[in-house]
């Protein structure tokens, strides 16, 4: 019937969504998180790799960029609109690595790491 004051509940949204990752494992995404795991890179100069802080990295470009923890390849992200800071993420998600939001608790070197 229409009117009927039962028929239009409002349903809370969710505060925790779960999303698959690379590694095939699911994660925890709380919105609203605004504290990067990971503002430090390594870019190779002169033969060797040296750290690169998030600031400087998303001004670079077309750059080699590895994590310092476990040597996968990584990508800056730029401060986002809805609060979360600049950071890198994984471009493969690695379950090794405590920098990953995809850790497991068992530090290990990338399976594609960045020599």
């Amino acid at each position: 019937m229409a009117g009927d004051a039962g028929s239009s509940a409002s349903i809370a949204a969710p505060k925790t969504q779960r999303f698959p990752l690379v590694t095939g494992r699911s994660s925890d995404h709380i919105a609203g998180m605004t504290e990067p795991l990971s503002v430090t890179c390594e870019i190779q100069s002169g033969g060797k790799w040296v750290p690169l802080g998030i600031n400087d990295a998303v001004k670079e470009g077309e750059v080699r960029m590895r994590c310092p923890e476990c040597c996968g390849a990584v990508r800056p992200n730029r401060d986002a609109v809805n609060g979360m800071s600049a950071h890198f993420e994984h471009e493969l998600g690695h379950s090794g690595c405590s920098l990953s939001h995809a850790y497991h608790g068992v530090r290990s070197r990338h399976p594609k790491p960045l020599t």
